[in-house]
């Protein structure tokens, strides 16, 4: 391994876990108790249109497929 690279690498694990206890608070914050809670199955855009994210998802493998197989015939 280079020295750049192993250097890099040391320099980003560092700052990753620096910020990563930056962004813990000491005390949790305490429940909010009050008021009624949410009815029960309350619309969730999680599951809606799964059929287009599949979709677009077959799509693009399909164009890089396309893409790649092109540049092997043309090289």
């Amino acid at each position: 391994m280079s020295p750049k690279l192993r250097n890099f690498l040391i320099i980003t694990l560092f700052v990753l876990s620096y910020t990563t206890m930056i962004g813990q608070d000491r005390i949790p914050p305490p429940p909010n108790r009050t008021g009624s809670p949410p009815p029960f199955g309350l619309p969730m855009p999680i599951g809606e249109n799964i059929y287009v994210l599949v979709f677009s998802g077959v799509a693009l493998g399909v164009y890089f497929f396309y893409n790649k197989r092109k540049q092997k015939v043309t090289q």
